[in-house]
């Protein structure tokens, strides 16, 4: 029976800024629409985002005759 296997690691880091707010639009009610005026909202979100990740993995093929089997595991770990 000739097995195959194959192991691995993986790493990502991940900076960003996102500035988010909410939107602004006009009243929906439709049996009596307001178009204008459209008042934007003045709160929002200025975040710096700092992401970490790192994985490990481990795979193995067996193979049997015509038959190919294939069992796999992975473990993350995420912060923040």
């Amino acid at each position: 029976m000739p097995t195959r296997s194959l192991f691995g690691l993986d790493f990502q880091r991940v900076l960003y800024r996102e500035r988010v707010g909410p939107g602004a639009a006009p009243s929906l009610n439709v049996f009596a629409p307001v178009y204008l005026p459209v008042t934007m909202p003045t709160a929002f979100s200025d975040d710096f985002i700092r992401q970490k990740q790192l994985g490990v993995y481990a795979q193995e093929q067996i193979a049997y005759g015509k038959w190919r089997f294939l069992a796999g595991v992975r473990e993350d770990w995420a912060s923040r």
